[in-house]
């Protein structure tokens, strides 16, 4: 699983978070309806994106107690990419109970690693990744193809097994496994022999959905 540099990886994910709270509250506003009564989550979200850091926690860790899971998952995350896996890991419990997908996939990561506990749980991990691979979540069936290659919680290590996975989830469209795909033939990786051919062909496809990625933006404002 890849991480991006924690700064930088709270900024952008908090301000796709925060664009979703105030493109909602547009729509409030346009539809005329009241916007009083918004959620803690919301207000700490809000007091966030104004760079009142310490209010947003703050207004975060009330959503937590008064029971508003998506406080807590916000929480979780701003935990999470600041390194504080302790304070992180009671919060993406939470968020486990309550079935959301992409915190139970990074519990997977906490339980494998031992982030934020005394030792790793791999049986625990792969009871969690097999709920969200039933599940059919994308993101978990990338996770176990890389698993596989790496031959990780108690999968048996198959190079090729997992390169046709992870081909099969770039076929269709999945982004991170384009982009691996692309890497690999770039590069060549053990077992697998670097391609231009197909490097060029995955290259080519990220850059049609880039493109297309811009021209919805573009439409949209």
């Amino acid at each position: 699983m890849f991480h991006i540099n924690g700064r930088l990886g709270l900024f952008l994910l908090l301000s796709l978070f925060l664009q979703q709270v105030v493109f909602a509250q547009q729509n409030s506003d346009e539809n005329g309806t009241e916007n009083e009564q918004k959620t803690l989550t919301e207000q700490g979200l809000e007091h966030w994106y104004k760079g009142d850091f310490v209010t947003a926690i703050d207004v975060l860790i009330k959503a937590d107690e008064a029971g508003e899971i998506n406080g807590s998952i916000a929480l979780s995350k701003l935990y999470h990419f600041s390194s504080e896996f302790e304070l992180a890991l009671p919060l993406l419990q939470k968020a486990e109970a309550a079935e959301d997908q992409e915190s139970m996939l990074v519990l997977v990561e906490y339980y494998e690693k031992g982030l934020g506990m005394e030792k790793p749980d791999a049986e625990k991990a792969r009871s969690i990744l097999d709920k969200l691979l039933l599940l059919n979540y994308t993101p978990a069936l990338m996770f176990k193809a890389e698993a596989l290659g790496n031959g990780r919680l108690s999968f048996e290590k198959d190079i090729t097994v997992s390169y046709q996975q992870l081909q099969k989830l770039a076929e269709d469209k999945y982004l991170p496994a384009m982009k691996k795909m692309y890497n690999t033939y770039l590069h060549g990786v053990p077992g697998i022999a670097a391609d231009r051919v197909q490097a060029n062909f995955w290259r080519q496809q990220l850059q049609e959905i880039e493109k297309k990625n811009q021209e919805v933006i573009s439409d949209k404002y």
